[in-house]
């Protein structure tokens, strides 16, 4: 036997080997992605989420938003203030994926809920900070992986993923579990070898982004503009609401006039008395004394929308 042909051998047995270990991490990936965090569990559970919305009785709201709605909303006070205020039944259910903005809310709106017609009667936006901005940029694996079919690829290539590379992330993050989620995987492992390394990655990451935003000259909001075009041709009535945190942000005023020139509600509740920097569990998530008291004040405050919502989904049936 031939050098040449010992060596081809040896290099077909590396090749396999690694062939072997990346259908390895993909079936591990592909049975074991849920188990990486809290986050990908929650977005798994999204359809499960959208079937119960549609199956409720009563007036469906749906809260959609990041981690500070999964800190700071309380469904069952909200429902109480709704209730002492003769808005009942209601049926209300969150989505909050981690780390996202009005990019990939729009995504898992119209993909979870207009998609599949299970629609709810009152969406409640929250934000904080530039989470409404355009420049808030969405995460191409994140959209390939999660918030995407086949049908919808030629829009999101038109109006979010443009260059190269996003494109060639997007698509790899729709075939392949494994490359979906390698990031997700170095960040468990660090977190096992350095201390505090998501909340400090987490808190730079959002440091950098607002600091970049704020060099991208004038703010623009054609998104939400769609995203509240889209809700309102679907019959659904949106509350964007401007969620707190320990230090005041300011607030853009144009966000104001898109979303009540758009026919929508908005709620600035950056303050809310009873709230203060003590309230909060870190530098953006409410703790669970905190987030009692503010879903009392946001329920009483999302009663008046809520109630003309039920009111005119009464009289819309009452008139077939």
């Amino acid at each position: 036997m031939s050098s040449s042909t010992s060596s081809f051998r040896a290099e077909l047995k590396v090749v396999a080997v690694v062939l072997l270990v990346l259908a390895g991490a993909e079936v591990v990936m592909r049975f074991g992605e849920q188990f990486l965090s809290r986050d990908v569990k929650h977005i798994q559970e999204i359809p499960a989420i959208s079937q119960s919305l549609a199956g409720g009785k009563g007036e469906k709201i749906l809260f959609i938003g990041n981690s500070q709605v999964r800190a700071g909303i309380n469904p069952e006070v909200i429902e109480q203030e709704l209730k002492a205020r003769g808005v009942t039944p209601v049926h209300i259910e969150r989505v909050f994926p981690d780390s996202t903005s009005l990019p990939d809310w729009y995504r898992v709106f119209k993909h979870y809920f207009v998609g599949t017609s299970r629609l709810p009667e009152v969406l409640v936006l929250c934000f904080s900070d530039i989470a409404l901005q355009d420049s808030s940029g969405i995460d191409p694996i994140r959209l390939g992986h999660y918030y995407s079919s086949p049908s919808e690829m030629p829009e999101i290539m038109a109006e979010d993923v443009h260059d190269f590379d996003s494109r060639a992330e997007f698509v790899l993050a729709s075939l392949s579990y494994s490359f979906a989620n390698r990031m997700r995987v170095r960040t468990r492992a660090l977190d096992a070898i350095v201390p505090d390394y998501r909340d400090s990655a987490q808190r730079i990451n959002r440091d950098m982004k607002r600091e970049s935003y704020g060099k991208l000259g004038p703010k623009s909001y054609q998104r939400l503009s769609r995203f509240l075009a889209m809700a309102k041709s679907e019959g659904v009535r949106v509350v964007v609401v401007a969620m707190p945190q320990p230090v005041v942000y300011s607030l853009d005023p144009q966000i104001k006039t898109v979303i009540e020139g758009a026919g929508m509600s908005f709620l600035d509740c950056r303050t809310v008395s009873g709230i203060s920097a003590a309230s909060f569990a870190d530098e953006m998530h409410l703790a669970t004394t905190g987030a009692s008291v503010y879903s009392h004040f946001l329920g009483r405050e999302l009663a008046g929308p809520v109630g003309k919502a039920a009111s005119r989904d009464n009289l819309t049936s009452n008139t077939r």
